[in-house]
């Protein structure tokens, strides 16, 4: 028996000269649908761009150019956290909800103390269930574990903050919230300080005035002082005590400013230095007295 031979009357396709997959992204790339920059509507831009390329007929070609566009415009499924701009260039997620009256305490510590800190920001309840704290700069590690204090309207999330203590200095700590569906918020600062010993008043200069006299700078010498202690003034004519206008020298001295206002009855006033969070050092007399 003779061997039967079939063929195909169809005519073959013609298609176009091959074109440069480099030539062919910029124009998937300009399209109006792709432009917003986002893997997931990758569809739509596909299609809008392979229904004007006749080259596309042949069903090989489409599925590797796809695969090839695919990869090439969303860099391989890329990072969570950014999106794909002009020319592929990564772009950083931006904030989609707000959070608000970021405080770290305590915000000092000394070397020998163990450095645990407690950080509270306060959040809507209506962005959902928060995933994470992130130290995005700063000193320390946050700790998984997250608290919630519940509000009407606001929400208080609580995280742990491990300070390292191992050098002195001012550390700024930008804190931000994230997500279990991956949105984030805006970011907010606090700075902590570390200071190699707890403040204590030795000596202040000078230790008396005339009474009526003009102000004066007063010199506080101690140790453990930090940018954000204080010089106290102890008047028993005018309780409780109050600030001083205060300049930080160093971590033994500190600067503060009497105003005559302070001096116009003879008594004997405390001084002290008040450090937040941390503690007050005890008294030194200054004396106003009459000529």
């Amino acid at each position: 028996m003779n061997a039967l031979t079939f063929r195909s009357t169809r005519t073959p396709p013609v298609l176009p000269p091959p074109q440069s997959f480099n030539s062919l992204l910029p124009r998937f790339r300009s399209s109006p649908r792709c432009r917003r920059g986002r893997c997931a509507s990758f569809v739509s831009c596909l299609c809008h761009f392979f229904s004007g390329a006749s080259m596309f007929k042949n069903n090989r070609i489409f599925y590797v150019v796809m695969a090839l566009v695919i990869t090439a415009a969303c860099g391989g499924g890329g990072n969570s956290n950014n999106s794909v701009g002009p020319a592929g260039t990564s772009i950083p997620k931006q904030p989609s909800f707000t959070i608000s009256n970021l405080s770290i305490s305590p915000s000092l510590f000394t070397q020998s103390e163990h450095a645990l800190a407690y950080v509270y920001v306060d959040v809507s309840p209506s962005v959902g269930a928060i995933k994470r704290m992130n130290l995005i700069k700063g000193n320390g590690s946050i700790d998984p574990s997250l608290g919630i204090i519940y509000g009407p309207n606001v929400n208080t999330i609580v995280g742990k903050l491990q300070v390292d203590n191992t050098s002195v200095g001012m550390f700024t700590n930008e804190i931000q919230l994230e997500t279990t569906t991956g949105n984030i918020s805006n970011t907010l600062n606090q700075n902590i300080t570390v200071v190699a010993f707890l403040p204590d008043l030795n000596m202040i200069a000078p230790s008396n005035a005339i009474v009526g006299s003009d102000g004066f700078t007063l010199t506080a010498t101690g140790t453990g002082f930090s940018p954000n202690s204080i010089v106290m003034w102890n008047s028993s004519f005018s309780p409780p005590a109050y600030p001083l206008k205060t300049t930080y020298v160093s971590s033994t001295e500190l600067q503060a400013q009497v105003p005559a206002s302070a001096l116009t009855r003879v008594e004997v006033v405390g001084i002290f230095v008040s450090t937040p969070d941390v503690s007050s050092t005890a008294s030194q007399s200054f004396s106003i007295h009459n000529p």
